[in-house]
C-alpha cells in the first residue's frame, strides 16, 4: 500500500530550484518526488547517526 501524502508550500532559492529541475529531468519524476526522495535518504542517514549534510539535528 502506497504512503499517505499531504500537499505542503515551501519556498526555495532559485538555485536549489533550478537543480531539482535538473534531477527532475534526469531521473523521469516530478520535483516533488526528487524532493521526497531526498528527504528520506537524508532522514534515513541522520537515524543511522550519520550527518554528511552538515546540518544540526534538531
Amino acid at each position: 500500500m502506497k504512503e499517505l501524502k499531504d500537499k505542503i508550500s515551501v519556498t526555495l532559492d532559485l538555485s536549489v530550484i533550478e537543480r531539482l529541475r535538473l534531477l527532475s529531468d534526469e531521473s523521469d519524476r516530478s520535483i516533488s518526488g526528487c524532493i521526497n526522495l531526498i528527504l528520506k535518504d537524508y532522514f534515513k542517514k541522520l537515524d543511522n547517526g550519520n550527518d554528511e549534510a552538515g546540518i544540526m539535528k534538531f
